[in-house]
């Protein structure tokens, strides 16, 4: 599945990955989906900023914190996220 991510307060695209869901996991709090552990693949090294959003299943997660980027080899990067929903977020802010 590819996921696209855009800059936090814009429509500007700034990633497109392919997410392992064999490598992911989606981790529910009182039933509702509020943090996913994405492991992604690209061809380039990507540039995703705190704050960046995507769409996965129909339920929109941001970026809380820098994505750990491993070079594979010439042509495969391996980017580790942690992506929380905006009821997931509230607990950084609280």
């Amino acid at each position: 599945m590819t996921l696209k991510f855009y800059q936090y307060g814009s429509d500007r695209l700034v990633a497109t990955l392919e997410l392992d869901e064999a490598q992911s996991s989606i981790l529910e709090r009182i039933n509702e989906p509020t943090r996913l552990s994405a492991t992604l693949t690209s061809t380039t090294a990507p540039d995703i900023q705190i704050g960046a959003r995507t769409t996965y299943e129909g339920i929109t997660y941001y970026v809380t914190k820098e994505p750990t980027v491993r070079k594979e080899h010439s042509q495969l990067y391996t980017i580790e996220l942690d992506l929380e929903t905006i009821i997931g977020l509230t607990r950084h802010v609280i």
